[in-house]
């Protein structure tokens, strides 16, 4: 049996609704769920066919012919302690999370003759780099940290070319570094309409969690329009612009911006608020950079 053991401390305050929707509950599916995001956004180069056999293949698939996972995830329970915070910097409402700097376990298991555990490692590694879980996760919250993997201290130094190389084992000959940025250099397949990655930054450090979260809610308040992602009527956009938070080995926190490829299918021009049509994407980008 291949096995990977990675403790993970909490960033930033976690949104996790439980059985009720509101109490924070730790489930095994929110970091299954992360890794299955990513591994779409990595693979841009597969058509929609080949990705859901894929991922089928992976994942595991409700259909008899394919089964379950390849691999097992499981958390070891710990308990985490709460309290409440704002998601959304502007509003009054608070919510229950669980408090940053706590630690829990993730074991990631699968039998020899699984060929791809490699890939998967690093799948949840860059998962938790890239990525958050729960609400308000492609805006810093729910953010993670690796500290631990099988005993041993995990030694990234978070730079662009470490996270470019996890990115290239997992699809290999995919990504590069350039002009200060991760980059997308392999062919696109011509029907991927899916939110894959286009371009990978990291931005300027922080001192505490706090002071970057309230940097990126302004950013979110101040550069606010529908390219960005929202919530009006019955139409929702998710935000093809992800922003998780990660922690260095000197105690700063940084933005990592992840840019997906995103597009509103019922297109915006039906939509009320003229002024946000205007595409403020790359202001936001740069006021979370800075």
């Amino acid at each position: 049996m291949n096995e990977l053991i990675v403790t993970v401390k909490t960033v930033t305050p976690l949104f996790l609704g439980g059985a009720d929707g509101k109490t924070p509950e730790l489930r095994t599916p929110s970091i299954k769920g992360m890794m299955r995001f990513w591994w779409r956004a990595l693979n841009g180069h597969q058509s929609i066919e080949d990705l859901r056999k894929a991922e089928a293949e992976l994942f595991g698939s409700s259909d008899e012919g394919v089964g379950r996972s390849k691999f097992s995830l499981k958390i070891i329970r710990a308990e985490l302690e709460k309290d409440n915070y704002k998601p959304v910097l502007k509003r009054n409402f608070t919510a229950q999370a669980f408090k940053p700097e706590q630690t829990f376990k993730l074991v990631l298991s699968a039998t020899n003759s699984f060929s791809k555990f490699e890939m998967v490692c690093n799948l949840l590694k860059i998962s938790l780099i890239l990525g958050g879980i729960g609400k308000r996760s492609r805006r810093g919250f729910g953010s993670l940290k690796i500290v631990n993997i099988n005993g041993s201290d995990f030694a990234s130094d978070y730079s662009l070319t470490s996270i470019c190389y996890m990115l290239n084992v997992i699809v290999p000959n995919s990504f590069k570094v350039d002009d200060s940025k991760i980059k997308r250099i392999n062919t696109i397949s011509s029907d991927a309409d899916y939110p894959y990655i286009k371009e990978i930054e990291i931005g300027k450090p922080s001192d505490s969690y706090d002071a970057l979260i309230q940097k990126i809610g302004k950013a979110s308040h101040d550069y606010d329009c529908y390219y960005t992602g929202f919530v009006e009527s019955s139409h929702r956009f998710a935000s093809p612009v992800y922003v998780s938070i990660i922690k260095d080995n000197k105690d700063k926190y940084l933005p990592v911006v992840t840019t997906l490829n995103c597009s509103y299918k019922g297109g915006f021009n039906s939509l009320s608020n003229d002024d946000k049509k205007i595409d403020k994407t790359n202001d936001f980008i740069k006021a979370v950079l800075s």
